[in-house]
């Protein structure tokens, strides 16, 4: 049988000493054009939403990939900030909601991840 790599175990990867070196202003003008060389060779768009100084980056797409290659495109945007930009940071995607028409069909709502039952 395969032996299953288990990554559980791995260290996370540390913002470098060099991220604080610069203002959030400056690593976020960094993420943008980050971003902008990602959109030029990939038929789906993002979009930069903020940085924050943990290492944080929100992104959003502009034009919406099948949810089976949008995860691997957002992987693939992390590892150009990790080797463009510094190895700790993690890209994360806006929350889009919920998008279960079947709940929202029975009348229930989820409001900041409280079930409102109408």
């Amino acid at each position: 049988m395969e032996k299953i790599n288990n990554y559980a175990h791995m260290p996370t990867l540390s913002l470098s000493s060099n991220w604080y070196n610069f203002t959030v202003d400056e690593l976020s003008a960094k993420a943008v054009l980050i971003i902008k060389q990602f959109n030029d060779i990939s038929t789906h768009k993002l979009r930069f939403l903020s940085l924050s100084r943990d290492g944080n980056i929100l992104v959003s797409f502009i034009t919406t990939p099948q949810a089976s290659i949008r995860g691997s495109l957002l992987l693939d945007l992390e590892m150009d900030f990790k080797a463009k930009l510094d190895i700790g940071v993690v890209v994360w995607h806006e929350s889009l909601g919920d998008k279960n028409s079947l709940r929202k069909f029975r009348g229930i709502e989820v409001k900041n991840g409280i079930v409102d039952r109408n």
